[in-house]
């Protein structure tokens, strides 16, 4: 799937930290208001390392705001330099920055949804969760962390779903388990999109399954569960 990027400069409007390792940055463009964008979208960032030009790619926040994009950025010990840089961006810095587009491809038409996102990959589900709540959808979402104190958002996600949020704390011995999760769906329950941290999308339970015990946290994995 091919998107025309259309770039603009943004000013760093807003930052705080939202886990231990995760920084919100709200990034305001300049020249025009924040542009209408579907839940689950991304921004390419333009980032410098060591002097050389490159992009990363971040997950939006929630839904579209006026104060700017909502992107959340983990601070990685492995980086190759991405999060570092945008770690170190202040308030009032400038940044140029694509214009949103989404990967996923969600069917909105279905009564109930089951989500599941690990780790950073909770980013773009927050706005899918808010999308399908205003549509009166029966959903509930998995939150897989190391622990609550690790969980992003996790105060957003409460307010907004209440006993629909299901926390998986492996600290507390609360690891995900996705055969008993898949076996409390209806027979025809249908995979919907699953997501990737390298855009890569997955529809089988299996491959959700394979994927999540290779990497449960590392770019999280987002799936999109339709019963």
């Amino acid at each position: 799937m091919r998107f025309e990027r259309k770039w603009t400069t943004c000013t760093v409007h807003a930052i705080r930290d939202v886990a231990p390792a995760i920084r919100e940055i709200v990034l305001r463009p300049e020249e025009f208001c924040v542009t209408n964008y579907a839940p689950g979208s991304h921004v390419n960032v333009s980032v410098l390392i060591d002097g050389r030009p490159e992009t990363r790619c971040y997950s939006l926040v929630g839904d579209v705001s006026p104060d700017g994009y909502r992107i959340a950025v983990r601070r990685a010990p492995d980086s190759r330099g991405g999060s570092r840089y945008m770690w170190s961006l202040k308030p009032g810095a400038r940044i140029e920055v694509s214009s949103p587009a989404s990967l996923f491809e969600i069917d909105w038409s279905r009564k109930s949804y089951c989500l599941i996102a690990g780790g950073i990959g909770i980013t773009p589900i927050i706005g899918i969760s808010s999308a399908l709540m205003r549509r009166n959808a029966e959903l509930e979402l998995h939150y897989a962390v190391r622990s609550r104190h690790d969980a992003a958002f996790l105060d957003e996600l409460s307010d907004l779903l209440g006993d629909r949020l299901i926390i998986h704390a492996s600290d507390q011995g609360q690891r995900i388990n996705l055969d008993e999760t898949f076996g409390r769906l209806p027979p025809d329950a249908r995979s919907g999109a699953t997501q990737l941290g390298g855009g890569r999308a997955h529809t089988c339970r299996s491959a959700i399954r394979d994927i999540w015990l290779k990497r449960p946290f590392a770019d999280g994995i987002v799936s999109g569960q339709n019963r």
